[in-house]
């Protein structure tokens, strides 16, 4: 058998042919495991950011509980409370449309009734929500091409500033019944605070029998009754104006005030906070105290507080030791001359807002009288004998709402009404002024004496630290419940948000020197970049604490050294440096004085024209589209008087982080006395015995009834909505359900 042995050239070619094979194969499993390496490395970096986040975003918040806080929570709270999700797109041109229709409300109302006068704008002036006629057709012409602009818009999808997991964490804390979640009081720290613990501190501040009493049922409909009674006769004897009048007997849901605690972290020890962070088990050991805040908002005496509030606050404002802010406090240190061996003082009221009886406070009221008269008002002046009446019905019925209890106060004032800090203010300025420093033996040696709220500053002279003690153990003996702390310094003194101190410029002339202070809590949580709020708002935050620094230092060199560390603290939180830089160089070029100097508010004004709208980036250009067309009414001569300023533009807040409270049941109620009362007992019921949270919708059925347009808009957000009907006018209200609607009727209960 004949075989032929294969070429040279072929058994290189096989041999070429193999090697390459191989080489090939080599490469793949080379570029396979470089794509293996790169893509464990991308997960190791990412992993290690996510793990520096986390240890960054424990910074800003403090945990007080063995609940397990997931890692994405953490870094939620983290970008403060007040940060603000990318809304949804959805209804985007919906709401800019409705947004445009008012603001075309506004435009005609100023055509029909702007006669061009300068005015004193009421304090109490609410909107009145007047449709006119239209207007002239120049007017008429610029609202029909900007809505079909509107329509014309496109709204794109923006990017979500938080991610999946964050959106999942908003649901998760807010699910969390076994935790509170609070701003630390007088700093910015997310505080985590143990729910069981939270009801503890109040619990234990309302146990107090001299300041709050335990009550069975809210006095709300009585109380509503007797601001009615004397405000009508008010009215009827013109010693109140219509506008304020309408503003006070406005129909309102009838609701109590809710008792809230913020966590006084800056009383306690640093360290002893950060041990609690890295064993979360001691947090048992620590009591925490709470500021109790009671919040009035929409309760019966929301308003008459504010009422009242107009008529003390000038008496207060004439007290010679009064401050108005940290301002006013720095303008008179740089013109104090103070001695070489003087000492430096602070003192602190004692829970001030609560340790006053309602009778010394009325008293205040009536020795302050002649002062009160003295002063303009924005408003008319009544009698005395009312002004006693109001503030007797207000101090005597602050009710309010703890963990499904209700609690009056028995002494003193809550935080949280907008009458309280004149009324207290009026009182104090007594105990100091006439009763204290009048029988204290060596009060000349006491100057510049004054006090913001609670917390006071004077300057000793030619004494010593033990007629200082003395002064306060003095001052303590005065008053039963008013009791006084206090520190004493030769060198330094912190007051307010100021440390004075005998420095380099005192030496000098006699001047005490100034810096900023700062709490050894603060962890400087300012708002993250990343929240959906407008461009000018994170300026104004930048801007804002520059000018505080500016104003509050008086060393140059001491300032420069606040903005780096000021600098620093934006970086971390999200803030590109060039728009640092912009406003740095504004503030910088300002000079200090300029900065120390108080503008004057204007009194007199006529109301600007304002497109407000919620705010969200998809919106950013609807500025161009409002002034798109608004030159072209300079071209009638009506419009061109009435428009010669372009619109402001405003934004709007949308809900805060968490801000959102979850309702599980609706009560629609109507204005009947038997049904407020049952729905009001009803909802406490629900709250205490199955932990049903309700929302009080309180409709008054005489200015129409909710039910064509709302019901189902209720049922979509709650899981039950509950309608009290009369029996006369079940029958007149029956056809507004629909057969579509999940609705059972109930027995008559009332």
């Amino acid at each position: 058998m004949n075989c032929t042995l294969p070429s040279g050239d072929f058994l290189r070619s096989v041999s070429m042919a193999n090697r390459h094979f191989k080489r090939a194969k080599k490469t793949k499993k080379a570029i396979m495991k470089k794509a293996f390496y790169q893509k464990n490395r991308k997960i190791k970096i990412r992993s290690l950011k996510r793990k520096k986040s986390i240890e960054k975003a424990r910074e800003y918040v403090k945990i007080f509980t063995t609940e397990k806080i997931k890692d994405d929570e953490i870094l939620l709270l983290s970008k403060g409370l007040k940060y603000i999700p990318s809304p949804s797109t959805k209804f985007a041109k919906s709401s800019i449309a409705s947004d445009f229709n008012e603001f075309a409300r506004k435009l005609r109302c100023k055509y029909h009734f702007d006669k061009g006068d300068i005015f004193k704008r009421h304090p109490f002036l609410t909107k009145s929500g007047y449709k006119p006629e239209l207007a002239n057709n120049a007017i008429e012409t610029y609202i029909f091409k900007t809505k079909v602009e509107i329509d014309n818009i496109t709204i794109n999808k923006a990017h979500d500033n938080l991610t999946t997991l964050e959106r999942k964490a908003i649901s998760s804390l807010k699910r969390n019944e076994k935790i509170v979640i609070r701003k630390a009081d007088k700093n910015n720290t997310t505080v985590i605070w143990d729910k069981t613990e939270y009801i503890n501190e109040g619990l234990r501040q309302l146990s107090s029998a001299t300041h709050f009493m335990e009550i069975a049922k809210l006095n709300i409909i009585e109380t509503n009754q007797k601001i009615n009674t004397i405000i009508f006769e008010m009215h009827r004897k013109g010693v109140m104006d219509e506008i304020t009048f309408k503003y006070l007997s406005a129909k309102r849901d009838l609701k109590p005030g809710r008792l809230y605690l913020l966590p006084k972290l800056h009383k306690l020890d640093p360290e002893l906070i950060e041990s609690v962070q890295q064993n979360p088990t001691l947090y048992k050991n620590v009591r925490i105290q709470g500021r109790p805040i009671v919040s009035l908002s929409g309760t019966v005496l929301e308003r008459i507080g504010q009422y009242l509030d107009k008529f003390m606050l000038p008496a207060v404002l004439k007290q010679e030791t009064h401050l108005r802010d940290s301002l006013e406090f720095i303008n008179i240190i740089e013109k104090l001359q103070v001695k070489p061996d003087a000492y430096l003082v602070s003192f602190d009221i004692k829970e001030m807002y609560n340790n006053m009886s309602h009778v010394e406070m009325i008293d205040a009221v009536k020795h302050a009288w002649p002062t009160i008269i003295k002063c303009k008002h924005t408003i008319l002046l009544p009698p005395l004998r009312y002004i006693l009446e109001l503030l007797k019905i207000v101090l005597e019925n602050n009710e309010f709402m703890f963990n499904g209890k209700f609690y009056k106060t028995s002494t003193g004032v809550p935080m949280g009404n907008s009458l309280s800090p004149e009324i207290t203010d009026l009182r104090v300025y007594e105990v100091l002024n006439s009763i204290i420093l009048r029988t204290f033996q060596h009060k000349q040696k006491i100057s510049s004496l004054y006090r913001f709220r609670d917390d006071g500053f004077f300057i000793y002279n030619e004494g010593t630290d033990v007629e200082i003690s003395q002064f306060f153990e003095h001052a303590n003996r005065q008053h039963a419940l008013l009791k006084f702390t206090h520190e004493k310094s030769q060198t330094k003194m912190q007051f307010l948000d100021v440390l004075v101190f005998k420095g380099l410029r005192f030496r000098e002339t006699g001047i005490l020197d100034l810096t900023t202070f700062r709490k050894k809590t603060e962890n400087y949580q300012y708002l993250e970049r990343s929240s959906c709020h407008p461009s000018s708002t994170f300026r104004g935050i930048i801007k804002g604490e520059m000018l505080r620094f500016k104003r509050c230092t008086n060393d140059p060199v001491d300032l420069q050294t606040q903005y780096a560390l000021f600098s620093e603290r934006l970086i971390k939180r999200g803030y590109p440096k060039n728009e640092i830089k912009t406003v740095m160089q504004e503030v910088t070029a300002k000079q200090r004085i300029d900065t120390l100097m108080v503008k004057p508010k204007s009194v007199l004004q006529s109301p600007p024209l304002v497109f407000s709208t919620v705010f969200s980036r998809q919106k950013s250009h609807i500025k161009n589209n409002i002034l798109k067309h608004w030159d072209k009414l300079k071209d009638d001569e009506e419009a061109k008087l009435l428009f010669d300023k372009r619109p402001l533009f405003a934004f709007r807040d949308k809900k805060h982080l968490l801000h959102t409270e979850k309702f599980d049941v609706a009560f629609l109620n109507g204005d009947d006395e038997k049904e407020i009362e049952w729905v009001q007992s009803m909802s406490t019921k629900l709250k205490t015995k199955y932990d049903i949270q309700c929302s009080i919708l309180a409709k008054d059925y005489l200015n129409g009834f909710p039910l064509q347009r709302r019901l189902g808009l209720y049922l979509s957000k709650f899981q039950a909505v509950i309608v009290t009907l009369t029996k006369e006018n079940y029958k007149q209200y029956e056809f507004y359900i629909t057969n579509d609607m999940p609705v059972r009727r109930l027995n008559w209960i009332i």
